[in-house]
């Protein structure tokens, strides 16, 4: 299925055993979708990770233990995508990344401290203060919207909006926080 920019990719993402529909960028299917080589930043994230201060706050670690997807499980039927979450929606091989890929934390990082990422007309719910925020106890609201910071990330991994992994790579989302 072909996804336009007037579209939106709409998933159930699983936090701590509540179910909430999470909605997420527009997409534009300009290129396959797929994560960067592991352990290498896209030359458009360093350059967004550069106009950062140096002061710039690290995100605490709200992230989950792995995102629910085991990368390159091929589909079976000789083509060269794999399984995700959903079984009738393939996903490229290399999706998802690496709950601590480098890649992915920078997305978030920049996410977080520009209130926008990879361009000023994908927004994030939430910036840096309040991701950082323990919140109280079972905050669901807090957690739904560091989840959408994490999809958003993984969908513009490559630093172009749209260009990432698709947000059924990451079913289970919700950290240790």
């Amino acid at each position: 299925m072909q996804l336009t920019t007037s579209s939106l990719l709409t998933f159930l993402v699983v936090v701590g055993g509540i179910s909430s529909s999470v909605s997420a960028i527009p997409r534009q299917q300009v290129a396959p979708r797929q994560a960067p080589p592991r352990g290498q930043i896209p030359q458009n994230v360093t350059k967004l990770l550069n106009q950062l201060p140096a002061n710039a706050a690290e995100p605490l670690d709200f992230f989950p233990k792995d995102f629910g997807v085991q990368r390159g499980i091929p589909l079976g039927d000789g083509s060269a995508r794999c399984q995700g979450a959903n079984p009738s929606v393939a996903i490229d091989c290399s999706c998802p990344p690496d709950v601590d890929d480098p890649t992915f934390r920078a997305a978030v990082k920049i996410g977080l401290n520009m209130g926008f990422y990879p361009q000023p007309d994908v927004t994030m719910p939430i910036k840096i203060d309040e991701w950082n925020n323990n919140g109280q106890l079972g905050d669901k609201e807090l957690q739904k919207k560091r989840n959408l910071v994490m999809v958003i990330a993984i969908q513009s991994l490559t630093g172009n909006k749209g260009l990432g992994c698709p947000g059924v790579s990451v079913p289970v989302l919700g950290g240790t926080g």
